[in-house]
């Protein structure tokens, strides 16, 4: 029940967010199908090995969906960076240049995760060892998939009108902090 809960929760509300911040379906749509993908073949997988999801492991979902959905807005934010600096370039070019620059800093994110969530491991507690290993073959899983899945999907899509950088960054909060670090 919990799984169900919280998952549809996060879900519901990441999609929220991504709609305030991008202001695009496209941007909505894309990302949160690569998290769907994400949570639902760790649960086969889950199913596969037969791990039992315990009172600790219950939140994985939200957490797999929160870490899925970082690595699309990066994957996002660099499209839209290429797209206002090179208007000039087709849409494959974009998703392959942002792909491109995203893949190694996403994997050493992803890495410095698994490190930390394979800490668990020895602790000696058998739930926390198991969302040890969950969390690690989700993250994995969570990147194979988004960098699989959302170029593949982008690429088919035509390329999006360019984002005036009057309206990215004159409402945006991130710019707004940024400006006032």
């Amino acid at each position: 029940n919990d799984l169900k809960i919280f998952g549809l929760g996060v879900f519901f509300l990441l999609a929220l967010m991504l709609g305030i911040f991008f202001k695009s379906v496209r941007w909505i749509v894309l990302p949160m199908l690569c998290c769907f993908l994400a949570a639902i073949s760790m649960m086969g997988i889950l199913g596969t090995f037969g791990w039992d999801v315990t009172v600790i492991s219950s939140n994985f979902i939200s957490l797999q969906l929160i870490i899925t959905l970082a690595i699309s807005v990066h994957i996002i934010v660099r499209f839209r960076e290429y797209q206002l600096k090179s208007p000039e370039l087709d849409n494959s070019s974009l998703v392959i240049k942002s792909i491109r620059s995203k893949f190694v800093p996403c994997l050493y994110a992803v890495l410095t995760t698994i490190a930390g969530f394979i800490s668990l491991m020895i602790s000696g507690i058998k739930p926390v060892i198991h969302f040890g290993y969950m969390m690690s073959l989700g993250i994995i899983l969570s990147l194979a998939l988004t960098f699989v899945l959302f170029p593949a999907i982008a690429m088919l899509m035509k390329k999006p009108n360019p984002p005036s950088e009057w309206k990215l960054f004159r409402f945006s909060l991130t710019a707004f902090l940024g400006r006032m670090t």
